[in-house]
């Protein structure tokens, strides 16, 4: 099952962070207490990557965001354009 699918944009890059929809949050069970949850991932070349799922502490909507350990790393591989979960 698909948890996210997102075309990059350049603020991801930039930002060190992506955003993506809260409705993908159900596949990242937070501890109560906290706001982020950290996890490993691997893309289609089998590269592991250690990533982070973090939502607001505060404010109405949670507004989830996606981090990875070198990041810009993470975005620019391979000319990155799109992110898949599953």
């Amino acid at each position: 099952m698909e948890v996210m699918n997102k075309i990059l944009s350049k603020s991801d890059a930039t930002n060190k962070r992506l955003e993506f929809p809260s409705r993908s949050l159900w596949a990242f069970p937070m501890p109560d207490g906290q706001n982020s949850v950290d996890f490993v991932a691997f893309d289609m070349l089998q590269q592991q990557w250690r990533l982070k799922v973090s939502i607001r502490n505060e404010g109405e909507y949670q507004k989830p965001w996606l981090r990875a350990i070198g990041m810009n790393t993470f975005v620019r591989k391979d000319s990155r354009k799109e992110i898949k979960l599953s």
